[in-house]
């Protein structure tokens, strides 16, 4: 396993940390939205804050049962070995 991630008290991710087969413990960063019309752009919302009837999100019941993950084999397919 490359990593993984879990809500942790901080004493807990410290204890971690503190053991030598760990590479690093990091904190979750928030990031500034960068902006505000996307949305609007992948026509998810009108630019009044409203979902149309035709949206994707209505189509995908927003989402609902979705399962979504991301598998990181640690494998590199652009480079020659």
């Amino acid at each position: 396993m490359n990593g993984f991630t879990a809500l942790l008290e901080e004493e807990k991710a410290a204890e971690i940390a503190k053991n030598p087969n760990v590479v690093s413990v990091s904190k979750n960063k928030g990031y500034k939205l960068m902006t505000t019309r996307s949305w609007e752009f992948l026509g998810l919302e009108s630019s009044n804050g409203i979902v149309p009837k035709d949206s994707i999100w209505e189509k995908a019941k927003y989402g609902e049962g979705a399962i979504i993950a991301n598998i990181d084999t640690g494998e590199v397919t652009f480079l020659s070995s």
